[in-house]
């Protein structure tokens, strides 16, 4: 949640508002899952600012409020899953796939670089 919304302003002021050390809030912060948990929340929270953001994008990318370039692409990269194309170059023999010549499936089917 932005600092603006925070009720208590600080982990200070939660700690007495809760009646717990400081450093309790610290502790629970540690815990497995936390940092997951609060993400959720955040995002449940922020969910009722998704109307407001998709109209804002939509008016920047159709130019209502100045929109760039860049807000044009954010539109079509959310609405039809537009990505760039990427074209990549390797030069002969610089780029090697490890693959056993007894059919069996290798380990890492990644590319390698050959050895300079």
């Amino acid at each position: 949640m932005p600092s603006w919304e925070r009720v208590p302003k600080s982990q200070q002021e939660l700690a007495k508002r809760l009646n717990v050390d400081e450093g309790t809030l610290s502790d629970w912060k540690r815990i497995p899952g936390f940092k997951d948990e609060v993400t959720k929340l955040a995002k449940e929270w922020a969910q009722a600012f998704l109307p407001d953001v998709l109209g804002a994008m939509v008016h920047a990318a159709a130019d209502r409020l100045g929109g760039t370039a860049a807000d044009r692409k954010l539109f079509l990269q959310y609405v039809q899953d537009w990505a760039e194309k990427q074209q990549h170059d390797f030069a002969p023999g610089s780029v090697t796939f490890n693959r056993p010549t007894d059919g069996a499936k290798p380990a890492n089917d990644k590319p390698q670089a050959s050895p300079g």
